[in-house]
C-alpha cells in the first residue's frame, strides 16, 4: 500500500509505504513470549544509523570524526537505506521464542519485549555488534557509546532463543547469510539491566526514541 502527498510544489515528494505479509497459521513469533533462560540475540550492527543521521544533519561535532568520505557515505547510507533481515525468517520461525524489530533503540525495545513477556533481562553492552565505521567513531568519541543501545532507526531484529536451540539458530542464521550476536539472557525478574564492560550496571539514561 502506498500513500502520501503527490502534488507538492514546495519540496520533495513525501510517500509512505506499508508492507503487508503473512505467516503460517498459528506460528507467528510474538514479542510477548520470551522465557527465563532464553538467549538474547540481535542481527547486524547497532548505532550506525544514529551516526549517519548526525552526518546527514551536518552536526558540528561530526565534522571532527576520524572518517574519510567513503566511511561517512556508508554511515549515511545506513540511516537512509536500512536493510531488513528478511533472510532470517525461516530461522526465527524454527527457533525464536520471541522477536521484534529494533526501531526505537535496543534499550527501549528490549524493555517493551520484557514487559510484554513478564520477564527481565541482563544485556552485556560490550557484546553489542558494531560495524567498523561505528567502532572507529566510538573509540575516538567514547561519550557517544550509549548510541549503540539507545538510538533508533537500526531496524535490526531482536529475538530470544531457548538456550538448547542457540547453536541450531546460529547455524541456520549463518546459512541464511545473516549475522547474529548473543548479547545477554532473559531473567525471571522484571528488571531490564544493561551491564558495562566492567560488569557494572549502567544508569538507565535515555532508553530510546519516544514518538509521543
Amino acid at each position: 500500500l502506498v500513500g502520501g502527498d503527490t502534488d507538492r510544489a514546495d519540496g520533495p515528494l513525501s510517500i509512505a509505504i506499508t508492507a503487508l505479509g503473512f505467516v503460517p497459521h498459528g506460528r507467528m513469533v510474538k514479542r510477548g513470549a520470551a522465557r527465563p533462560g532464553d538467549v538474547i540475540y540481535v542481527t547486524g550492527a547497532l548505532g550506525a544509523s544514529a551516526l549517519g543521521l548526525r552526518l546527514r544533519r551536518g552536526d558540528s561535532g561530526a565534522r571532527h570524526w576520524p572518517l574519510d568520505e567513503t566511511a561517512r557515505a556508508r554511515l549515511i547510507s545506513r540511516y537512509l537505506r536500512p536493510s531488513p533481515k528478511v533472510a532470517l525468517r525461516a530461522a526465527l520461525l524454527a527457533h525464536a521464542s520471541a522477536a521484534m524489530d529494533i526501531s526505537d533503540g535496543l534499550h527501549k525495545d528490549i524493555d517493551r519485549m520484557c514487559r510484554a513477556s513478564g520477564v527481565g533481562c541482563r544485556v552485556q553492552t560490550a557484546r553489542l555488534p558494531l560495524d567498523a565505521d561505528t567502532r572507529v567513531v566510538l573509540e575516538a568519541m567514547p561519550q557517544l557509546l550509549p548510541l549503540a543501545w539507545s538510538a533508533g532507526d537500526d531496524y535490526e531484529i531482536l529475538c530470544t532463543v531457548e538456550a538448547s536451540a542457540a547453536a541450531a539458530f546460529e547455524a541456520d542464521a549463518a546459512a541464511a547469510g545473516c549475522a547474529v550476536t548473543a548479547i545477554g539472557a532473559i531473567t525471571a525478574t522484571t528488571d531490564v539491566i544493561l551491564l558495562g564492560g566492567d560488569g557494572q550496571r549502567l544508569a538507565a539514561g535515555r532508553k530510546g526514541w519516544d514518538h509521543f
